[in-house]
């Protein structure tokens, strides 16, 4: 045999590492299809891994169980509760994803690949970042496989994530790998300067992220590594590195980045090589006192640019000005009431990216937020109960259980993060949250049979939507609204469009493009008709038929969702007429006031649910005096004292 299986192991598992810095680099992985067939993937090599390993597979029983029920309490709400469709169904699949990434990393016999692995992307993100380098040098390339910034004029250094805090946590962890590996490893003076070296250019990128939370975390992690390993000399060296890449962060914003990290490095490369071999008067100096010595003369001499600088501002805005803290407050309390609305939502939530399709029915003040800024907040919300309990479930095991202490200070790190800002939302730090718990679990067993029977049945049920997902997602058609197509060409992109609504029919985009396909064949037979006179209203009653199935869809699927709503009420208006002699021939009077009915009901939603939002309220004004007027003119043709008083209620 040319491949043995340890061999075809490794393999999986260094494809699995593959997949994961493209999901990093697809913007951390944050819409669906920027992680969709990373995860397909990542569920493939999990079967092949699962198939080839079926007779001595290995998992922390515990853990495992209850990260399973975490991924299940995401399915939960797609059955009766869910939202939004498909977002619910997009993160159920992700979570159960990240299941068999914790399965893979903790059976593995090799499991500190998956570190050194965050340690490398982290590295490749921050030097993608520097200057804005991915977008202002390599925007082209990165743009083709969906990477890139969503502004390129972001005020901190985020990289391809986005998301500058992502990068910054992303950062301390590695930072606290490193020292650990200084601590740990007989490494030679050349390893151990490189290892130094990107310590600091992991402090340098950590700082110009200018996240409050990461650089306090960094700070209190780091020293909180140097006391817990008994390396009380190192606090000194560790203040030092703290300080420096504080002082070069600050260079970069007022020098040319490049130059000054290029400088910075060096410097500190000079200083490490020299740290314990300066003698006087046959006596070792104390170099670390003099560089920090250095540093404060440095700092009072340029008090004002510190003190200035961008991120001095954010940390004293951290301690002196509270409406971050105060906003956040309002989402976590806005998701209880999402949560306390009903029973169902308690317990099992109401599914992933749920809090973005319902913050607004319970807000007290305007905001927009898509998240709520806490990870177990989120949880609580998309999965309930049962999803909260599962994740902490996890996590109080394994704090109490593991022996990995440098991986138990990245976890708690992480975790300490996450639950006050953006985490959820990214599959990448996702995934990494998986590796770090299968980096903590030291206990595994065998699995029994029954639960490898239940395990394969689960699979390919999520396997099968996650296919179905990214086959939709590679045959849906670029462009759905060409005037310039024949009817024929036309109606070929509604049958595209289409057969990718009923591999992914809860996705609210596929939705959209089937729908403005079909309003353009409905224009481009308008276009005929003015030219050549054309005309085929069985035709044309079928595609608005589409049409308002769709739009029905949207407002089953999206719950609440405003934009749909006002889909429901362009749309509906549109085609009024067509629609009435299609499903009201034999009463025309009733099928105006049912579809007026229909229109003021959504009308209400926009109002009772989305009373804190401008768009909504502009959109409700603007309705309201659109309806009226249209059917005060059927109210003239039809002379209905239904639709009158249906007018009157209105007004």
């Amino acid at each position: 045999m040319i491949l043995d299986k340890k061999k075809i192991n490794s393999i999986l598992e260094y494809a699995l590492v593959i997949i994961l810095f493209l999901i990093g680099i697809k913007k951390g992985g944050y819409y669906k299809q920027d992680a969709l067939i990373g995860v397909c993937v990542i569920q493939i090599i999990s079967a092949i891994f699962f198939l080839l390993n079926i007779r001595d597979i290995k998992k922390n029983s515990i853990v495992s169980l209850f990260l399973l029920i975490f991924s299940i309490s995401y399915f939960i709400p797609v059955i009766f509760n869910a939202t939004t469709m498909s977002g619910a169904l997009n993160f159920a699949t992700r979570i159960y994803t990240m299941y068999l990434i914790f399965c893979l990393v903790s059976s593995s016999e090799n499991k500190e690949k998956y570190v050194k692995s965050i340690v490398a992307f982290t590295l490749i993100f921050g030097l993608l970042g520097i200057d804005e380098m991915s977008f202002r040098i390599l925007d082209k390339m990165l743009s083709s496989i969906g990477s890139g910034y969503l502004d390129d004029n972001a005020g901190k250094l985020s990289s391809v994530l986005q998301y500058a805090n992502i990068l910054g946590i992303l950062c301390t962890i590695s930072i606290l790998y490193l020292m650990n590996k200084i601590q740990t490893k007989e490494y030679s003076k050349t390893k151990k300067i490189t290892v130094t070296l990107l310590i600091q250019f992991f402090t340098v990128m950590m700082f110009l992220t200018q996240s409050k939370m990461v650089m306090l975390l960094t700070i209190i992690f780091t020293t909180i590594f140097c006391f817990k390993n008994k390396k009380r000399e190192k606090i000194l060296y560790n203040f030092v590195n703290i300080a420096y890449g504080f002082i070069a962060s600050v260079l970069c914003a007022k020098f040319n980045i490049i130059l000054v990290i290029i400088l910075s490095l060096a410097v500190f490369t000079v200083y490490n090589l020299l740290r314990n071999n300066v003698e006087v008067a046959n006596k070792k100096v104390n170099l670390d006192a003099i560089v920090i010595a250095l540093i404060l003369v440095f700092s009072i001499v340029n008090i004002n640019l510190i003190i200035n600088s961008s991120m001095v501002t954010r940390l004293t805005d951290y301690f002196t000005n509270f409406d971050s803290t105060d906003l956040r407050l309002t989402y976590y309390n806005d998701a209880l009431k999402i949560v306390t609305k009903s029973i169902p939502n308690l317990l099992f939530g109401i599914g992933g990216n749920g809090f973005r399709t319902a913050y607004e029915t319970v807000q007290s003040i305007e905001y927009i937020s898509l998240e709520v800024h806490s990870l177990f907040m989120q949880v609580l919300v998309e999965s309930g109960i049962l999803g909260l309990v599962s994740i902490i479930a996890v996590i109080a095991y394994i704090m109490k259980k593991s022996e990995n202490n440098i991986y138990i200070l990245m976890l708690i790190a992480l975790l300490i993060f996450s639950a006050f800002d953006v985490f959820l939302t990214y599959t990448f730090m996702l995934f990494v949250l998986a590796i770090l718990f299968g980096m903590c679990v030291d206990k595994v067993e065998k699995v029994s049979t029954k639960f490898k029977v239940g395990y394969v049945i689960l699979f390919v049920i999520v396997f099968g939507i996650t296919l179905s997902q990214t086959l939709a997602t590679i045959i849906q058609p670029v462009k759905v609204d060409n005037l310039n197509n024949s009817l024929s060409k036309q109606e070929q992109v509604i049958n595209f469009c289409g057969l990718s609504l009923k591999l992914d029919p809860y996705d609210l985009d596929y939705i959209n493009n089937y729908i403005v396909a079909c309003r353009t064949y409905l224009d481009i037979m308008d276009i005929r008709k003015e030219i050549y006179g054309e005309e085929n209203l069985e035709k044309r009653y079928e595609i608005i038929s589409k049409i308002e199935k769709s739009v029905n869809n949207e407002l089953k699927y999206e719950k609440n969702n405003k934009y749909v709503i006002e889909d429901a009420l362009y749309y509906i208006t549109k085609y009024l007429d067509y629609l009435v002699v299609i499903n009201y021939s034999s009463d025309i009077e009733q099928g105006y006031v049912d579809y007026l009915v229909f229109l003021t009901n959504n009308l209400n939603k926009l109002i009772v649910n989305h009373g804190y939002n401008d768009y909504a309220s502009q959109m409700y004004e603007e309705y309201t005096g659109y309806i009226l007027d249209v059917f005060e003119e059927k109210n003239m043709l039809l002379n209905s004292d239904k639709i009158n008083s249906l007018l009157e209620a209105i007004k």
